[in-house]
């Protein structure tokens, strides 16, 4: 059973299939909701969306220079400070509410492993730790979107494979771009139309989630100044792009 993320960046599943692969998992993200989850989660995706990559901004900040309240560019394009692309993602989720269900927590196409002959998805390392570090598979099922999202629109494989180019090329500019290959742009619009959960994966609140993700990312990523500056220039892409306008709910 190959990993999606293998799928996605080696192979060439038509985009047919991957309606199917995508429609396995939306079978485990209804199984979540089903089993249930804490009535109670507290404002988790405020939490793991806000103030956890706000901490890791200011860390990513004090370890390389960059300043987070200073206008960017992207490909010679105006685009916003850090933080006030964080703001923003702060406001969209303003006043969303929890959705409680069981919660994988790092539902990405690396940990999901499909079979085609069974039509099924396998799930791999889960969270199964709160970010206050207590055992519980409780959470906010828009966070395992955004994770699934990051995969499809965020295009996270292929920097993790180097297939892109650009990152940080200047004190606050960036470059990013990916290889002109069709078929995942067709990828990408059938999966932000598509519900999971009872959630779009192309909703203002799942999107601003997916992008809060290339923020928080850099200083996990100290060994690799050039994936680091990756994941900021596609946190502006996606910021500037903006969720689907007939995918926004």
């Amino acid at each position: 059973m190959p990993t999606l993320a293998e799928l996605y960046v080696f192979g060439r599943v038509t985009p047919p299939a991957w309606v199917r692969i995508l429609g396995s998992c939306a079978g485990f993200v209804d199984a979540s909701v089903r089993a249930g989850g804490s009535a109670h989660v507290d404002g988790l995706l405020r939490r793991l969306v806000v103030d956890k990559t706000a901490e890791r901004l200011d860390a990513f900040a004090g370890a390389t220079g960059l300043d987070l309240d200073a206008p960017n560019t992207l490909n010679g394009m105006p685009a916003p400070s850090l933080r006030g692309c964080l703001r923003e993602i702060e406001a969209t989720l303003a006043g969303c509410g929890d959705a409680p269900s069981v919660m994988h927590g790092d539902f990405c196409f690396s940990n999901i492993l499909y079979s085609f002959r069974r039509d099924r998805v396998r799930l791999i390392d889960p969270r199964g730790l709160t970010e206050r570090g207590e055992f519980s598979l409780h959470g906010d099922r828009r966070y395992d979107l955004a994770k699934l999202m990051h995969s499809l629109w965020g295009r996270y494989d292929l920097i993790m494979a180097g297939r892109h180019a650009g990152g940080r090329v200047g004190a606050q500019a960036f470059e990013l771009s990916f290889p002109a290959e069709g078929w995942r742009g067709q990828i990408e619009a059938i999966a932000a139309g598509l519900t999971m959960g009872g959630v779009r994966l192309g909703s203002d609140v799942v999107w601003a989630a997916m992008t809060s993700l290339f923020l928080s990312m850099p200083p996990l990523h100290a060994d690799r100044p050039d994936r680091q500056g990756a994941f900021i220039a596609n946190a502006l892409r996606l910021h500037l792009l903006g969720p689907p306008p007939e995918s926004r709910a």
